[in-house]
């Protein structure tokens, strides 16, 4: 179900899978379209092997018995400071990142334990049109970035959480608190994309994705109220990957074939500026595909690379953290 014009909330859960009601600073702004919000309301039972003694069908389940299938895209914006949280920093450690606020920067990184690692958030959906109020409780996600040139960086959200109440009417939210940071859209002027070591690239579009996805979790004693169900929900995931096309001006670029074959390590990244705010996605101890030239195009390579855990201290680019993946805001 579409929601066409509203506004979205989104408040880190103090307690994991209980709703915690938003305030005015908790406002996002998500991409205006013909669907702003897709909230497609799951309520059919689920079977479980351990109900099956039952020879009638139970009653119907209250409302907190169902979920949301959740998904909306967001420009990405700077920090209101180097060492400032972002604008979406609630939802960035919803799809599992940790946050390290230091003197330098505030960096999200995928910690050891990913999938224990998701804060959830509770999100609030109120409709312009009617007044309509949609909640959802240890709501956790998938995170897709995706960047063309001349464009701005967006953050695609997809994911899950519980039924916190049925649709109502309420009052709306007074006076949200919009945030005012620029959004990014170009790449920084000093060497902005390495790949493999290589900078001699002009980088046409790009993307990540974490590719995970969030799943039901299985209790028992969450009861029958909650289809034995508990959120927030645990995830599965490929792994991280790396997708651009970029159009070649080195010629040191074409010995990447060799390096591919070889199954060489390498590090990406990719440095975007808005004003004096900069934004950099590192990841490290990539494995790539060999390029794919792109028909008709001179000169013109898709790429496709996976990111691993790199130790600390083994010569990653940028950091010292353990991680495959670095969102680095300053």
């Amino acid at each position: 179900m579409p929601v066409i014009d509203g506004l979205l909330y989104a408040k880190q859960e103090s307690t994991a899978g209980t709703y915690l009601q938003p305030v005015a600073a908790d406002v996002l702004e998500p991409e205006r379209g013909d669907a702003v919000f897709t909230l497609a309301g799951q309520t059919a039972p689920i079977e479980r092997t351990v109900l099956r003694h039952h020879m009638e069908p139970e009653l119907p389940a209250a409302a907190g018995g169902y979920w949301w299938d959740l998904s909306f895209s967001h420009e990405v914006k700077c920090s209101g400071g180097a060492t400032s949280a972002p604008e979406l920093g609630p939802m960035l450690e919803a799809c599992g990142f940790d946050e390290d606020v230091n003197a330098a920067n505030v960096e999200y990184f995928i910690p050891n334990d990913y999938n224990g690692a998701p804060q959830p958030v509770s999100l609030n959906f109120e409709e312009h049109t009617n007044g309509t109020e949609y909640q959802a409780a240890g709501c956790t996600f998938n995170l897709e970035l995706s960047h063309s040139s001349d464009q701005r960086l967006m953050a695609n959200f997809s994911g899950n959480g519980a039924y916190s109440a049925a649709p109502t009417d309420v009052s709306a939210i007074a006076s949200p608190s919009f945030h005012t940071e620029a959004a990014i859209v170009s790449l920084g002027n000093s060497n902005p994309f390495s790949y493999f070591g290589n900078t001699g690239l002009c980088l046409r579009s790009w993307g990540v994705n974490l590719n995970a996805t969030p799943n039901m979790r299985p209790n028992l004693a969450a009861g029958s109220g909650s289809r034995y169900n508990k959120f927030p929900s645990f995830w599965t995931t490929t792994g991280i990957t790396f997708t651009a096309e970029v159009e070649a001006e080195d010629v040191s670029f074409y010995d990447h074939w060799g390096a591919t074959a070889a199954a060489t390590l390498g590090d990406i990244s990719v440095t975007m500026v808005a004003g004096s705010r900069t934004f950099e996605v590192l990841l490290y101890d990539c494995t790539a595909a060999a390029p794919v030239r792109v028909p008709g195009a001179p000169n013109t390579y898709q790429l496709t690379a996976n990111a691993h855990r790199h130790t600390a201290g083994d010569g990653g680019s940028g950091s010292d953290k353990s991680s495959s993946l670095i969102l680095r805001f300053s």
